[in-house]
């Protein structure tokens, strides 16, 4: 009997660790896509103040607004690079596959009845994994602030 309710509360912990990593999972695309979004709209927002000011410039020949809109235009055009939004982005994109690597280990690779030391084998490695996620942000964030 004690057997059984070892192989549910196993069962139950690699529930609870499912759920940890799908959760950690969607959190992570949707931080990744966040920062696709202000990849993009500094992309196409720079553009834009780009042709104005070129409009200005050449057709009104308006120097002093097509200088203000090229240097906002070029402004907002560093600050994907300068806040560092692509590793960023890359980074919670790691964070996703790593989170459902672990999760499709949980249902694809473990047997059926599951024991705590598996449970727990492939929590310390994903805990071990996101250490060193954490400490790649941790580079990125020094590079963003050099």
């Amino acid at each position: 009997m004690a057997v059984d309710n070892d192989e549910d509360s196993a069962a139950t912990r690699k529930k609870q660790l499912i759920g940890e990593l799908v959760k950690a999972r969607d959190d992570a695309h949707r931080s990744a896509r966040r920062f696709e979004v202000h990849i993009g709209f500094a992309f196409w927002s720079s553009t834009a103040l780009g042709l104005a000011s070129t409009v200005l410039g050449l057709w009104f020949r308006n120097g002093i607004a097509s200088g203000i809109l090229a240097a906002v235009a070029t402004g907002i055009a560093a600050l994907p690079k300068l806040a560092n939004f692509r590793p960023r982005a890359n980074w919670w994109y790691a964070v996703r596959d790593t989170a459902d690597k672990f999760r499709s280990r949980l249902v694809y690779e473990l047997p059926t009845e599951v024991t705590f030391d598996q449970v727990a084998a492939i929590a310390q490695e994903w805990t071990a994994a996101r250490t060193g996620l954490g400490t790649r942000m941790s580079q990125i964030n020094s590079d963003t602030h050099n």
